[in-house]
Protein backbone atom coordinates (compact mmCIF):
# COMPACT_ATOMS: atom_id res chain seq x y z
CA UNK A 1 0.00 0.00 0.00
CA UNK A 2 2.91 2.70 0.88
CA UNK A 3 4.18 1.52 -2.74
CA UNK A 4 1.06 2.18 -4.52
CA UNK A 5 0.30 5.54 -2.58
CA UNK A 6 4.26 6.43 -3.50
CA UNK A 7 3.86 5.67 -7.07
CA UNK A 8 0.22 7.51 -7.56
CA UNK A 9 2.24 11.05 -5.67
CA UNK A 10 4.69 10.38 -8.15
CA UNK A 11 2.59 10.34 -10.96
CA UNK A 12 0.29 13.19 -9.87
CA UNK A 13 3.85 15.22 -9.06
CA UNK A 14 4.83 14.80 -12.47
CA UNK A 15 1.55 15.95 -13.76
CA UNK A 16 1.85 19.04 -11.67
CA UNK A 17 5.16 19.52 -13.78
CA UNK A 18 3.87 19.23 -16.90
CA UNK A 19 1.05 21.48 -16.49
CA UNK A 20 3.02 23.78 -15.63
CA UNK A 21 1.08 26.65 -17.32
CA UNK A 22 -2.53 25.48 -16.80
CA UNK A 23 -5.34 27.29 -14.86
CA UNK A 24 -5.25 27.98 -11.12
CA UNK A 25 -7.64 25.43 -10.39
CA UNK A 26 -6.41 22.50 -11.76
CA UNK A 27 -3.04 23.26 -10.05
CA UNK A 28 -4.92 23.49 -6.40
CA UNK A 29 -6.58 20.22 -7.58
CA UNK A 30 -2.95 19.11 -8.20
CA UNK A 31 -1.33 20.11 -5.06
CA UNK A 32 -4.45 19.06 -2.51
CA UNK A 33 -4.04 15.94 -4.19
CA UNK A 34 -0.39 15.48 -3.82
CA UNK A 35 -0.80 16.83 0.14
CA UNK A 36 -3.35 14.22 0.58
CA UNK A 37 -1.15 11.51 -1.00
CA UNK A 38 1.62 12.27 0.97
CA UNK A 39 -1.07 12.54 4.42
CA UNK A 40 -1.53 9.09 3.25
CA UNK A 41 1.63 7.95 2.92
CA UNK A 42 2.59 9.44 6.52
CA UNK A 43 -0.60 7.40 8.27
CA UNK A 44 0.59 4.53 6.39
CA UNK A 45 4.12 4.56 8.00
CA UNK A 46 2.90 5.99 11.30
CA UNK A 47 0.55 2.14 11.70
CA UNK A 48 3.85 0.28 10.65
CA UNK A 49 6.00 2.14 13.32
CA UNK A 50 3.20 1.34 15.73
CA UNK A 51 2.75 -2.44 14.50
CA UNK A 52 6.68 -2.39 14.60
CA UNK A 53 6.96 -1.32 17.85
CA UNK A 54 4.07 -3.92 19.58
CA UNK A 55 6.39 -6.68 17.81
CA UNK A 56 9.89 -5.65 19.41
CA UNK A 57 7.67 -5.32 22.77
CA UNK A 58 6.48 -9.37 21.96
CA UNK A 59 10.16 -10.20 20.70
CA UNK A 60 11.62 -8.73 24.23
CA UNK A 61 8.78 -10.64 26.52
CA UNK A 62 9.91 -13.81 24.19
CA UNK A 63 13.36 -13.51 25.06
CA UNK A 64 12.71 -12.50 28.82
CA UNK A 65 10.81 -16.02 29.01
CA UNK A 66 12.96 -17.95 26.88
CA UNK A 67 15.89 -17.04 29.78
CA UNK A 68 13.64 -18.34 32.51
CA UNK A 69 12.86 -21.46 30.66
CA UNK A 70 17.04 -22.43 30.23
CA UNK A 71 17.38 -21.22 33.66
CA UNK A 72 15.03 -23.44 35.10
CA UNK A 73 16.25 -25.86 32.30
CA UNK A 74 19.96 -25.72 34.11
CA UNK A 75 18.17 -26.06 37.30
CA UNK A 76 16.43 -29.30 36.55
CA UNK A 77 19.50 -30.75 35.37
CA UNK A 78 21.19 -30.47 37.87
CA UNK A 79 18.56 -32.06 40.40
CA UNK A 80 18.41 -34.93 37.91
CA UNK A 81 22.10 -35.18 38.20
CA UNK A 82 21.56 -35.62 42.24
CA UNK A 83 18.77 -37.58 42.04
CA UNK A 84 20.91 -39.70 40.12
CA UNK A 85 23.80 -40.08 42.20
CA UNK A 86 20.98 -40.80 45.29
CA UNK A 87 19.63 -43.77 42.99
CA UNK A 88 23.23 -44.90 42.70
CA UNK A 89 24.19 -44.68 46.29
CA UNK A 90 21.06 -46.27 47.47
CA UNK A 91 21.11 -49.17 44.95
CA UNK A 92 24.85 -49.89 46.45
CA UNK A 93 23.39 -50.13 50.03
CA UNK A 94 20.44 -51.82 49.02
CA UNK A 95 22.79 -54.80 47.18
CA UNK A 96 25.54 -54.54 50.33
CA UNK A 97 22.35 -55.05 52.62
CA UNK A 98 20.79 -58.26 50.61
CA UNK A 99 24.27 -59.89 50.49
CA UNK A 100 24.14 -59.43 54.36
CA UNK A 101 20.76 -60.98 54.42
CA UNK A 102 21.75 -63.63 51.87
CA UNK A 103 25.23 -64.30 54.60
CA UNK A 104 23.11 -64.43 57.39
CA UNK A 105 19.92 -66.77 55.48
CA UNK A 106 22.98 -69.02 55.23
CA UNK A 107 24.23 -69.27 58.23
CA UNK A 108 24.02 -72.66 60.18
CA UNK A 109 23.07 -71.94 63.73
CA UNK A 110 19.23 -70.74 63.84
CA UNK A 111 19.69 -68.13 67.42
CA UNK A 112 22.74 -66.51 65.33
CA UNK A 113 20.38 -66.09 62.58
CA UNK A 114 17.33 -64.95 64.18
CA UNK A 115 19.58 -62.51 66.26
CA UNK A 116 21.08 -61.19 62.56
CA UNK A 117 18.09 -60.70 61.33
CA UNK A 118 16.89 -58.57 64.02
CA UNK A 119 20.17 -56.86 64.50
CA UNK A 120 19.71 -55.51 60.74
CA UNK A 121 16.02 -55.34 60.86
CA UNK A 122 16.19 -52.63 63.47
CA UNK A 123 19.69 -51.22 61.39
CA UNK A 124 17.89 -51.00 58.69
CA UNK A 125 14.44 -49.15 60.58
CA UNK A 126 16.99 -47.06 61.59
CA UNK A 127 18.50 -45.81 58.60
CA UNK A 128 15.50 -44.97 56.83
CA UNK A 129 13.84 -43.13 59.70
Amino acid sequence: EVFKALNKTRGLYLRWREIGDTSAAESEWTTTELRNSVSVQQRMLQGQDEQLDVISDSIGTLKTVSRQIGIELDEQAVMLDDFGNEMETTESKIDSTMKKVAKVLHMNNDNRQWMAIIVLSILLLLKSA
